[in-house]
């Protein structure tokens, strides 16, 4: 990043120094794809969690118990994907009006199952096993369910992250200095963007008991889930920003960088649920006698307004094929300061909001890198 900014300030700062001359007039288009990857929002969203306990006794009656427990982490990591970022300028003289803009679209999920063996027996002892799932801060004990070996349920999870971000900027341009094919511009105009976070954690689990009442089977289908999301709807806000190219031969370095400031208004939302959805079943036709479904739910909702700072910066090598056909390859790199994202539910104790139970709103600062590959196309 300091390198960039240092290779487009130097390049201002010389042309500076040079003659102005008249700029080469007409419309410049560059189509550039880029394989782009998301930084800091990679989130660790939970832990497998298996527990293991051996019990002993010797033969003088001295006792041994040794225990412990492992996290397997659960992390979700934004994949990297192909996108598209595209700019059109025109000039006369010593000015210029132009546009560009690209977008993001990107997810992970991760989910399965996690089992507990059954209790096994040796000369002296046992060995106990309890596996489960810790989410929103809380370590899931699972249920007791006598279909199972180990009569603990098998817990399955999934977890799921989705992020869509797209900007766009209009401006004006002013020709500091010039010299044949090379140049340094100063721009300034609007910024205008939107992002959009969502996030969905959950696992199910299931608690039978054979006859637990008047000769019924109690079968309790149970899922944790909670839904989040942060929307930004849409922003705009004033952009600045220099922009540089050396040429030499056939061959030159361009590079801009640029400063925002996004102002909108971010909606955060979130549902939590816990689901207990009961039946009661003749244990000798099968049939359901009962069904009972318990849902608990804290929703949430929160509008607030923001002043999103975005850095921007590109630095490329390009190759002119001809006097007004370049191609070329480079880096982009953008930045969004402290973004609110989607809230997190917690369980730091019960689950009872008396014990810290809820919502909690989080920032994180984005950061967009991709590497571009480009064609330029010059109207006279």
């Amino acid at each position: 990043m300091r390198l960039s900014i240092i290779i487009v300030l130097s390049a201002i700062f010389i042309f500076a120094a040079e003659s102005i001359v008249q700029a080469q007039d007409g419309w410049s288009v560059q189509l550039e794809p880029m394989w782009m990857d998301v930084y800091g929002y990679d989130e660790h969203v939970g832990d497998i969690v298996k527990y293991r306990e051996e019990f002993s006794v010797d033969g003088a009656g001295n006792i041994t118990l040794d225990y412990n427990a492992t996290y397997e982490p659960i992390n979700l990591n934004m994949k990297d994907k192909f996108t598209l970022r595209g700019e059109a300028i025109y000039r006369k003289n010593q000015w210029g009006f132009g546009l560009s803009g690209w977008w993001f679209g990107t997810d992970d999920s991760k989910s399965g199952r996690v089992t507990t063996p059954p209790e096994e027996t040796t000369l002296t002892g046992y060995i106990y096993y309890q596996n489960g799932v810790r989410m929103w801060d809380h370590t899931i004990s699972p249920l007791y369910n006598e279909l199972e070996d180990s009569y603990m349920s098998p817990v399955d999870y999934w977890a799921e992250d989705k992020l869509e971000v797209w900007t766009g900027d209009l401006f004006l341009s002013r020709t500091l200095a010039e010299k044949k094919d090379s140049f340094a511009n100063f721009s300034l105009g609007a910024k205008l963007g939107s992002l959009k976070i969502k996030e969905n954690l959950g696992q199910k689990q299931r608690a039978f008991i054979y006859d637990y009442d008047y000769g019924c089977n109690f079968d309790n289908h149970v899922s944790l889930e909670s839904t989040s999301e942060a929307n930004y709807g849409f922003m705009a806000g004033p952009v600045l920003g220099f922009e540089g190219k050396v040429k030499c031969q056939k061959f030159g370095i361009e590079g801009f960088i640029n400063q925002s400031v996004l102002f909108g208004k971010v909606e955060h939302t979130g549902l939590w649920e816990d689901i207990d959805d009961i039946l009661w079943v003749d244990p000798a036709t099968g049939e359901t006698v009962f069904h009972d479904v318990y849902t608990g739910e804290f929703s949430f909702s929160k509008s607030k307004r923001v002043a999103l700072p975005v850095t921007e910066l590109k630095l490329k090598v390009a190759y002119y094929i001809t006097e007004n056909v370049s191609i070329s390859c480079g880096g982009f790199y953008s930045i969004w300061w402290n973004a609110p994202v989607a809230p997190k539910y917690s369980v730091p104790g019960d689950w009872v909001a008396g014990e810290g139970s809820g919502w909690r709103l989080q920032k994180r600062t984005l950061k967009f890198t991709g590497l571009m590959v480009g064609l330029a196309i010059r109207f006279k």
